[in-house]
Formats: structure tokens, C-alpha cells, sequence
């Protein structure tokens, strides 16, 4: 049997400020209408709708440094792919052993 995977969505993390104005810019920078608003706990987030492939797409306030989250769906959650993550100036692989 063949695994598969596939991009899901990606959540925008922006470091604190004024999250409306984050969650306009990316909308507007991204072409996606804002959906929704929520907050959960001391989280607030803004759902972009309409992204091409039925892709989730999230604009998050945070209080670490912004960055984007790649969420990746998989038919075989035991393939555990190597996930690259990213930080200047250099890139490292790690496996997603936590599931």
C-alpha cells in the first residue's frame, strides 16, 4: 500500500500587537477573506476561508516569535516522515517521534 501525505493547512503565528490588524494583512496579502474570529484561553485566532485546495488556514496571536506552522495529514501515522524545521541561519531534520 502506497502512503500518502498531504499539506493540510498552515497556522501564521504573530507575536502579540494587534492581532485584527495581523489577521487583515494576511487576508488581504493571502487574498482570503477572514471566516472568523475566537479566542481560547489567552489564544485568539482568525480563520482565512476559501484557500485554495480546502487548505485550514489559521492567523494566530502568540507571545514567541511569529513563524508558520505547516500542518501535514497522513493516511499512516506510523510512516512518521522526517520533518525539516527551519530557524536562520541554518535548518535541521528531526523526527516527529512525539505523534
Amino acid at each position: 500500500m502506497t502512503h500518502r501525505s498531504r499539506l493540510a493547512g498552515f497556522i501564521i503565528d504573530c507575536q502579540g500587537g494587534d492581532h485584527d490588524a495581523a489577521a487583515d494583512f494576511w487576508s488581504r496579502a493571502l487574498g482570503l477573506p477572514i471566516a472568523e474570529t475566537y479566542e481560547d484561553g489567552e489564544a485568539r485566532y482568525a480563520e482565512l476561508a476559501e484557500a485554495p485546495g480546502g487548505l485550514h488556514v489559521e492567523v494566530q496571536r502568540v507571545s514567541h516569535a511569529s513563524r508558520v506552522h505547516l500542518d501535514i495529514e497522513s493516511d499512516d501515522i506510523d510512516a512518521r516522515p522526517t520533518v525539516w524545521r527551519s530557524s536562520a541561519p541554518s535548518a535541521s531534520a528531526s523526527s516527529n517521534a512525539g505523534g
